[in-house]
């Protein structure tokens, strides 16, 4: 219980009991709003707001006059109204630190000083929890007496420091609210200390109630309402922000639709050039595809004519051997005839082959060639020889002529060339080689009677080289549709009183053959 005289109060004790429970309320009022927008919001700077005016507060209800019940309740507790009061400033001292570093953003514009100005606030948090748990089992008067010095002496010039640092450096619309809130808590602050000391106005009493008000609480509280303010015009800030970035955003919408319209109108005009394109294109694969048709049909009917020129060869060879057997078995020949008969069947087959190709293999050829002259010298009784002479640079297995290409010029040389010569040594001599310019050469030459006597007698018996006159059409129609080309020419040899007949084949092959090995 307390006694009478204790809870006694004077008419000035009541005139101070007014005004710190006039500030207490404020804090108060201010404690539950800045929670309520903590618990709205949770952004780290109403936390810290939230924390620095729930600080004041404790601060203030702990520093409460004995005169009054909480304040002679608490005076039964020294631990309660020195050590915890003393914890609290520096707590408060560092979310106060906090709060600033996110109210002036500092992170964004002054990163290395944000960094140092949160390791200090974290220090005097640190400090003031070590010194409280510290208290609770060690008498730390003497340590209060200093933490009091050192949290004034050192803690003050390093605040107006950190306020002229503020001043000059930071570039902020709020830094005008902290250097105006801290100032009146500095001027508040510093002549509430040198009062109470009696450093100043000893036994001064001031005009009206300043000496109620000369107190640190009442500039917390000062210092609270400018912050309060200071809050207030950055969510002003910050909804024109959002406003201005709102209308940014609708003038960004408008210029992409402008964009889009603009892309749409580029984009229609584009497929447009595109489908006239693709039309023009078309139109050009269709004439392309008629051309490579009527290209084809050519090269087809070129294949027709040429089949069929060779099965004008063929009647015409096949008359010729047939009339030989029927020669020798009227001579009674009849081993010659039966070998005559063997090979000439050997030469059909392989005639008829070749007749359904386009191309074959010189190898083939030759092959065909040398059964046809064997059969000839076997008809004549051998009155003539031959040669087939092929240079080892030229790949038979892969050249590729027009079948029977050879023969009619060899059957030519022996009938109208060498059969009708008086001479003893009848000879045929066919060469197969590489020239100069990289084209095979084919030599057929006889020592026959010369094309000049040859074309008398065939006038006189009115003959016709059919064999030849074919073979020249087929060379034509060749060079006509094949990348291939071959070329003839037919020379008269008279040297010597020697004559006789060169025929010279010139065969330029593509440039995927294969004709010369190196």
């Amino acid at each position: 219980m307390f006694k009478p005289d204790e809870m006694a109060i004077t008419s000035i004790d009541l005139v101070e009991f007014q005004y710190r429970t006039w500030i207490q309320g404020g804090l108060f009022f201010f404690t539950i709003f800045v929670g309520l927008l903590y618990s709205r919001y949770r952004a780290l700077i109403y936390r810290y707001y939230f924390l620095y005016v729930l600080a004041a507060t404790i601060y203030t209800v702990l520093k409460m006059r004995a005169y009054t019940p909480l304040g002679s309740w608490l005076g039964q507790y020294p631990f309660w109204q020195y050590q915890l009061s003393e914890a609290v400033i520096w707590c408060g001292m560092g979310v106060y630190l906090l709060f600033l570093h996110e109210l002036l953003d500092l992170s964004q514009t002054h990163s290395g000083v944000a960094r140092q100005l949160r390791r200090v606030a974290w220090v005097c948090i640190g400090y003031g929890v070590v010194y409280v748990g510290i208290s609770v089992w060690v008498d730390v008067s003497p340590l209060r007496t200093l933490s009091f010095w050192v949290s004034r002496l050192i803690l003050i010039p390093l605040h107006i420091g950190l306020l002229v640092w503020i001043g000059f450096r930071v570039q902020s619309s709020l830094k005008s609210f902290v250097l105006v809130g801290n100032g009146i808590l500095l001027v508040v602050s510093i002549l509430a200390w040198l009062r109470a000391g009696e450093v100043i106005l000893k036994g001064v009493k001031l005009p009206g109630s300043v000496d109620d008000l000369m107190r640190i609480s009442f500039g917390v509280l000062l210092e609270i309402l400018v912050f309060a303010l200071a809050l207030a015009y950055r969510i002003h800030l910050l909804d024109r922000e959002r406003e201005t970035s709102q209308l940014a955003y609708i003038a960004q919408l408008e210029e992409n639709r402008q964009l889009i319209r603009r892309a749409n109108i580029e984009l229609e005009r584009k497929v447009a050039e595109k489908t006239e394109e693709v039309i023009e294109n078309q139109r050009l694969l269709e004439m392309q595809r008629e051309s490579q048709l009527r290209i084809s049909f050519e090269k087809r009917i070129a294949e027709l004519e040429m089949l069929a020129l060779r099965s004008q060869m063929n009647p015409h060879f096949l008359f010729n051997s047939l009339n030989a057997i029927e020669y020798l078995v009227m001579k009674g020949k009849e081993k010659e005839a039966s070998l005559y008969l063997s090979r000439f069947s050997r030469l059909l087959r392989l005639i008829l082959n070749h007749s359904r190709e386009e191309t074959i293999t010189l190898a083939d050829e030759l092959k065909a060639l040398q059964l046809y002259l064997d059969i000839e010298s076997t008809r004549f009784d051998g009155k003539f020889r031959y040669v087939i002479e092929v240079d080892t640079r030229v790949d038979t297995a892969n050249l590729v002529i027009p079948p029977m290409l050879l023969q009619p010029f060899a059957e030519n040389a022996i009938w109208h060339g060498l059969m009708p010569s008086y001479q003893i040594d009848k000879w045929l001599f066919i060469r197969i080689l590489p020239n100069t310019q990289g084209q095979i050469q084919f030599d057929i030459e006889d020592n026959g009677i010369g094309r000049e006597k040859a074309q008398q007698n065939r006038s006189i018996n009115r003959q016709k080289s059919l064999g030849l006159d074919i073979t020249q059409q087929r060379v034509t129609l060749f060079n006509q549709h094949y990348p291939s080309r071959i070329s003839i020419q037919i020379v008269d040899i008279k040297a010597d009183s020697r004559t006789g007949t060169l025929v010279r084949i010139t065969y330029q092959p593509d440039e995927l053959t294969t004709t010369v090995v190196s």
